[in-house]
């Protein structure tokens, strides 16, 4: 009997073994079981993390081609202001040059009307002083 003592000793040290390498597996198994869990975790905020980039990215090019846009609406309100100014600006250039002209004829048509009169009023008139705040007398007051 103590044969038979023996072996079921034994065997119970080697089952007692066996479930103790048992409860040591399932922790580890555990351990391993709750760091996948946490690493599919993370897994999961970085996939939404990225998916939310992705969203904020796309809102972020429509607002680009918003702003290009307006810009670009801005740039052509400028350039046909731009023109316009131009184009004002050389019109009045024009007027200019025509007021010139029309005071140079008029001048020439003075002298050609009265050439009596001293040369003196009629180079105040050709130097753009207007004849009615000067000495000189006006257009009207010389009419026979």
């Amino acid at each position: 009997m103590d044969i038979l003592a023996s072996k079921k000793e034994t065997i119970q040290a080697q089952l007692d073994s066996a479930e103790t390498q048992l409860q040591a597996a399932r922790e580890k198994a555990s351990v391993q079981v709750e760091k996948i869990k946490e690493l599919q975790s993370q897994l999961d905020l970085a996939i939404s993390d990225k998916a939310s980039l992705a969203n904020e990215l796309e809102v972020a090019r429509s607002e680009v081609v918003v702003a290009n846009t307006k810009a670009d609406a801005k740039v052509a309100q400028f350039k046909a202001q731009r023109e316009a100014v131009e184009e004002f600006h050389v019109d009045g250039f024009h007027i200019m040059a025509e007021i010139e002209n029309a005071k140079a004829e008029e001048a020439r048509s003075w002298k050609q009307a009265f050439p009596e009169e001293d040369s003196d009023s009629i180079s105040e008139s050709e130097d753009g002083e207007d004849s009615e705040d000067g000495d000189a007398t006006s257009y009207e007051d010389q009419a026979p």
